[in-house]
């Protein structure tokens, strides 16, 4: 390997934007559905339920999938995708 760090990492400056690019979308998307659903409901209480649900369906998913992962072939999901 090569004396400089990362020196395999080709496109670092590139997955970088990229990954903060995507964020800056989710934030904004996320706003906006704050303000979308203040302005139908005019309740704070929808707001919050808001906020409680988008982390506990990150936790569901994150653990479907995990288990999903370690039961299928890895070879078989590759050809699928």
């Amino acid at each position: 390997m090569s004396s400089k760090p990362f020196a395999y990492w080709k496109y670092a400056a590139i997955l970088l934007f990229g990954i903060g690019l995507s964020n800056v979308g989710a934030w904004i998307y996320f706003i906006a559905l704050n303000l979308i659903i203040l302005d139908m409901t005019g309740s704070p209480l929808a707001l919050a339920i808001l906020y409680m649900m988008r982390p506990l369906a990150g936790l569901v998913t994150n653990a479907w999938s995990g288990s999903l992962v370690d039961r299928v072939n890895k070879t078989k999901a590759y050809d699928c995708s």
